[in-house]
């Protein structure tokens, strides 16, 4: 009897660490999993940032009076906020202000708002680019704003900013 006693526990023992080692690497391979999707979320957000800098529409509604040029750099930015999932994206002159974003026809349009308070856009104009998680003035939301200054010749012109919310990605998480 002790020996029959005996064996169940170390069989027990043996399947519970067993159990608790599966259950450990499933929850890894989730972490993993949870990492490389924000990972992918972030990277293309950044290379959107990066890629309008570039942009030579970006840059000529940024040296455009209002008018035409911004409004087509709002198109623009409408039409790449749709296809990278974006929350917005919007374009600030060397003063801070929006000359151009993705929700411009939208009441609560960034167009016209002055965002030289944030530190995502003096970090942008002094270093290049900048992140700051913070909430929304307008959305009152929560997100990840991502810049990157965009230059003439050297000159800094003004600031590309993408806003990323985490809801989708929150949700793809629960799924997992």
């Amino acid at each position: 009897l002790v020996m029959v006693a005996g064996l169940l526990g170390a069989s027990f023992h043996l399947s519970r660490s067993a159990a608790r080692h599966e259950l450990q690497q499933s929850q890894d391979i989730a972490l993993r999993t949870r990492v490389q999707a924000l990972t992918a979320v972030l990277s293309r957000q950044r290379a959107v940032a990066t890629v309008l800098a570039d942009d030579g529409a970006m840059q000529q509604a940024l040296a455009a009076p209002p008018g035409a040029l911004r409004i087509a750099a709002s198109q623009k930015l409408a039409r790449l906020r749709a296809r990278t999932e974006s929350a917005v994206i919007y374009l600030l002159d060397r003063h801070g202000v929006a000359v151009a974003a993705s929700n411009w026809q939208e009441p609560t349009s960034f167009v016209g708002n002055d965002y030289a308070f944030r530190d995502y856009f003096s970090g942008a104009v002094t270093g290049g680019a900048a992140e700051q998680f913070a909430l929304g003035t307008v959305s009152k939301r929560p997100g990840l704003y991502i810049t990157s200054r965009v230059d003439d010749g050297g000159e800094p012109l003004g600031v590309v900013v993408v806003k990323v919310e985490f809801d989708q990605v929150e949700a793809d998480w629960r799924a997992l």
